[in-house]
């Protein structure tokens, strides 16, 4: 009883302080590998104002949709999504990814899928390690702060046992703040998520409102589209990336012109999010991009500082190998 009254005086002290100390928004996100990963959040949650750095791997699907039609909602629980998510957690041990995390939609699920993970004793032993990087199992409630290469996300939602998809059944999401709740799921993820759901987007009741519904059914949407540029939509003018040319200055456009009249294939400002690529080539074997090119344009401009614009970009950009260090 006493720690409990200390935290809610902890709760109210910070509640106090709140509206009389200045906010502080960190808006460079490193976590993502692949800038799909962070893009929806992004769009969602903080408006496009996370700053995501684009990869050179152009091929890769850092989100995978499987699709469970199958799948039935009884007592809160999904018993095919939690038996293909063993099946899948079994495969990405057999093939050496151990930096893995499992998220289900709720508590029930969550407990579901431990049991059946004991019965499988390579699954028991990789879960008990309690290696920081290893496995773990969690639902929506009691993610927040985990983080692991890759991530497979249990949507457990589906129709009844008599085809019907009831309202009630995504109580959990009218709850204040939701939508964050399940801004942490979607971006726990460093390389790779997996998204099971035995419902599409387009099967959720168009009459359930509120964010964190037009959230899930965004993600699904997107995750549907293999997080392609058509998948993530605001309104009907805005996309995830321009179809056609676009330029900061003359000197830029010059650049892409000269490369293509030599043969190289070029895909002008590339990325996501307010930081873009000015140019990147194309390789015409593996589709991947194999160089990008800053020409010093508007974005470059836009740093506030000379570290931002000489030394941050260019060593994130270099992990993320779109851009390599030239001499001279």
């Amino acid at each position: 009883m006493r720690s409990q009254k200390i935290y809610l005086k902890f709760l109210s002290l910070l509640d106090f302080a709140a509206p009389k100390m200045k906010e502080l928004l960190l808006n460079w996100h490193y976590r993502s590998k692949f800038e799909e990963l962070i893009l929806p959040s992004n769009r969602f949650i903080y408006n496009d104002k996370l700053v995501t750095f684009p990869n050179s791997a152009k091929q890769e699907k850092p989100i995978e949709f499987i699709y469970l039609e199958g799948g039935i909602w009884e007592k809160q629980t999904n018993d095919l999504e939690a038996k293909q998510t063993i099946e899948l957690l079994q495969n990405l041990y057999n093939s050496g990814k151990k930096s893995v995390g499992v998220i289900a939609i709720n508590a029930k699920q969550c407990k579901l899928i431990r049991d059946l993970i004991e019965t499988r004793d390579e699954l028991y032993a990789w879960l008990e390690a309690k290696d920081e990087n290893g496995l773990f199992v969690k639902n929506l409630e009691n993610c927040q702060g985990d983080e692991r290469d890759t991530i497979i996300i249990c949507a457990s939602y589906a129709k009844d046992k008599d085809g019907k998809i009831g309202g009630r059944m995504f109580g959990q999401l009218n709850k204040q703040n939701s939508e964050k709740r399940l801004n942490v799921m979607f971006s726990r993820a460093r390389e790779k998520v997996f998204l099971l759901s035995s419902l599409k987007s387009e099967q959720i009741p168009s009459q359930l409102q509120g964010k964190a519904i037009e959230f899930l059914k965004k993600y699904l949407t997107y995750a549907e589209s293999g997080a392609t540029n058509e998948g993530w939509k605001i309104s009907a003018n805005q996309n995830f990336k321009i179809d056609s040319d676009n330029f900061d200055s003359g000197f830029e456009e010059i650049v892409c012109k000269a490369l293509r009249n030599v043969g190289f294939e070029v895909e002008s400002q590339v990325g996501c999010s307010g930081y873009k690529i000015d140019l990147a080539i194309i390789c015409p074997k593996t589709r991947n991009y194999i160089l990008g090119i800053e020409c010093d344009g508007e974005i470059y401009h836009s740093g506030k500082t000379a570290r931002e614009r000489d030394r941050l970009r260019q060593e994130v950009l270099e992990n993320k190998g779109i851009i390599k260090k030239m001499g001279g």
